[in-house]
């Protein structure tokens, strides 16, 4: 029962090692396609205001205010001991 297994694992493990490698190049041995010419399309990646800069910048202000919340809080809600 053992060798079995150990065979069943050996063919699986071959078969997920192999099967990048096999899908590439069949990917490769298929004619190339031609791109067709567009008109028309859209900028969409935002140059440099693009919205991930946008969300950054809100994230890291947010944190700076968090900080300088945290920091300057004045209350005197700390624990005494009687």
């Amino acid at each position: 029962m053992r060798i079995p297994m150990k065979a069943l694992i050996f063919a699986s493990a071959t078969t997920l090692a192999i099967a990048p490698v096999a899908a590439q190049s069949a990917a490769s041995l298929s004619p190339s396609r031609a791109s067709a010419a567009m008109s028309g399309e859209n900028d969409l990646d935002g140059g440099f205001l693009s919205s991930g800069a946008i969300f950054g910048a809100i994230g890291a202000i947010a944190v700076l205010v968090a900080v300088v919340y945290t920091i300057a809080d004045d209350d005197d809600n700390s624990p005494v001991s009687p």
